[in-house]
């Protein structure tokens, strides 16, 4: 009787001068060094604070699970309040990590059939990709439970020309207008013709002597490791020697004096015969030498009299050296579900973003249509949510969650990736899933006066839990009549009849769903869940139950 005695004396002193005497005595009590008189209090309230956690030597301001919280949080009960005895509560409000509701899964070059390539081919069947991809989650996912989703990246590649440094079709007018032509004798000049630029010295049926020179305009190769160098050429009517040359030079400057500058004749092979109008692309040239330089490649004709063959020049091709080819992949991806046997392609609650879809979310600069891909400064979370709500007007259940796949692109990659996030539907609006919320939950000091967890979970089923229910084949198999009742209407009936939830219905329903929601609760987990029900008017019911021996009873305690 001393300690309910004390207690009244305290409340009697001080109900007067404190708004909440409560709190005035636990300040009284905290304060004393003597702790033999105790007070039970069943209603504190209390939320932590970026020092507690701290204190509690956390790297971040929130728990990472639910054992991490109740093995700490006692700790933390007992230092501040060390003066409650056995029989007090305290309701705790901290920030639980939960992280994302989907996993994700990037397939690699173990995934493909093709040990060459990390990727589909372009155009591969979709059995087939759906098929690998599958695969590869299974075998990463091992333990799914039902209704689990994973989103899945993969490439496609393409095997395409290797990107050129310097790229000239002089069959083309407006490529070979780039070329600066300087006649040094002889009234003949390069010339612009289909075949390519063309020079040769015949006129009226006599071969003068000519030196004419074609020089490119800069081609800045400073970025360059590998240059590598392909002409292609025709020469015919050659009567001597080959006099033509390919010259570079790294000193020349548009419109100068050529002669001034310093120039490299190259050595080519092979040349064309000089006698037929085949056209002879030579062995790539090793152009590394002027790799990080800014050059220019001159053709020099320079023929004396009676001797002047037509000289053209076709293609001009500077790229990396030795590599003719380059494979170019593109990413993709899918969501899977897990349906209880096997991963399927998920065909509900998802959702890829397409190339409508970021135009209509805006095409001016800075709006995702502007490069259909969302970025560092063009958030997806400032958009989807909005656009979600164009494009499934229908969507009335709480709690919804929708995942939703799209571009990003990574400034640190350099790249374009698809990445996922999951939303939810809430007070009749999408906002991306927090993966850190506010969990407030029940702890006590027990006989020893320890603090430990109160574990029951108070819960409220959702929508989503209702559908779950319904969806069960074993329910259905067992209560056919109140599984589709409760799927039609959302809700349990409870008034009798052949559509009726008994209470022995009701808890196997509920060892499903808590199966489900807390998988890995440990024995003693205790649960208060409430349900909607139907007796003749809406109302709500609530059950007590506790995980004994691998199953959810119910708790009389």
């Amino acid at each position: 009787m001393k300690k309910i005695v004390y207690l009244f004396s305290l409340v009697a002193a001080t109900v007067f001068v404190g708004c909440n005497p409560l709190e005035d005595v636990h300040q009284e009590l905290a304060d004393q060094d003597n702790l033999e008189n105790k007070i039970v209090d069943t209603g504190i309230e209390y939320t932590l604070t970026d020092e507690d956690y701290e204190e509690l030597e956390l790297d971040y301001s929130s728990f990472n699970s639910a054992d991490q919280a109740n093995s700490l949080i006692p700790v933390l009960l007992s230092s501040k309040y060390p003066y409650l005895d056995a029989g007090s509560q305290a309701y705790v409000t901290y920030n639980w990590y939960r992280g994302y509701p989907s996993n994700s899964y990037e397939l690699d070059g173990d995934d493909y059939s093709n040990p060459d390539y990390t990727g589909f081919p372009e155009g591969e069947d979709d059995a087939v990709v759906l098929s690998t991809v599958t695969a590869a989650v299974g075998a990463s996912f091992t333990s799914p439970s039902e209704g689990d989703v994973v989103f899945a990246t993969y490439n496609f590649y393409t095997v395409a020309d290797a990107d050129s440094y310097y790229e000239a079709d002089l069959r083309v007018e407006a490529d070979y207008n780039t070329y600066e032509a300087i006649n040094v004798s002889g009234d003949q000049e390069w010339y612009y013709q289909t075949y390519g630029a063309t020079m040769n010295g015949y006129s009226g049926g006599t071969d003068y002597a000519n030196e004419d020179w074609l020089i490119s305009a800069e081609i800045d190769l400073t970025d360059v490791t590998d240059p590598g160098l392909t002409v292609t050429q025709i020469l015919n009517y050659l009567d001597g020697d080959i006099l033509s040359e390919v010259l570079v030079s790294k000193d020349y400057t548009t419109g100068g004096d050529h002669t001034a500058a310093t120039w490299e004749a190259l050595t080519l092979a092979p040349l064309p015969t000089g006698s037929s109008w085949d056209a002879v692309a030579n062995n790539e040239y090793d152009l590394s030498a002027y790799a990080g330089e800014t050059i220019h490649l001159a053709f020099k004709y320079d023929y004396e009299a009676g001797d002047t063959p037509t000289w053209e020049i076709t293609e001009v091709l500077i790229k990396p050296f030795g590599i003719d080819t380059e494979t170019i992949y593109e990413e993709s991806g899918m969501f899977l579900t897990y349906n209880g046997t096997a991963w399927e392609s998920a065909t509900n609650a998802t959702y890829i973003v397409d190339a409508e879809d970021y135009d209509a979310m805006g095409e001016a600069s800075g709006q995702p249509g502007s490069y259909n891909n969302f970025s560092s400064s063009i958030s997806s979370d400032d958009y989807i949510p909005t656009y979600l709500g164009l494009k499934f007007p229908y969507v009335t259940e709480e709690d919804a969650t929708m995942f939703v796949g799209y571009l990003y692109y990574s400034s640190s990659a350099g790249a374009v990736q698809f990445r996922s996030d999951a939303f939810t539907y809430a007070n009749g609006s999408w906002a991306p899933y927090e993966t850190e919320i506010a969990v407030t939950a029940q702890y006590g000091v027990n006989s020893d006066t320890e603090w430990e967890p109160d574990n029951t979970i108070a819960y409220t089923l959702t929508t989503a839990d209702y559908s779950f229910i319904a969806a069960s084949d074993a329910l259905a198999a067992e209560y056919p009549d109140a599984v589709g009742n409760l799927d039609s209407y959302g809700n349990f009936n409870r008034q009798g009849g052949g559509t009726t939830w008994t209470d022995e219905a009701l808890l196997k329903a509920f060892n499903l769903l808590l199966d489900e929601l807390n998988p890995s609760a440990e024995e003693g987990q205790k649960y208060a869940l409430s349900f909607a029900v139907y007796n003749g008017a809406s109302g709500v019911e609530t059950f007590f139950l506790i995980k004994e021996g691998g199953a959810w009873v119910v708790n009389n305690q």
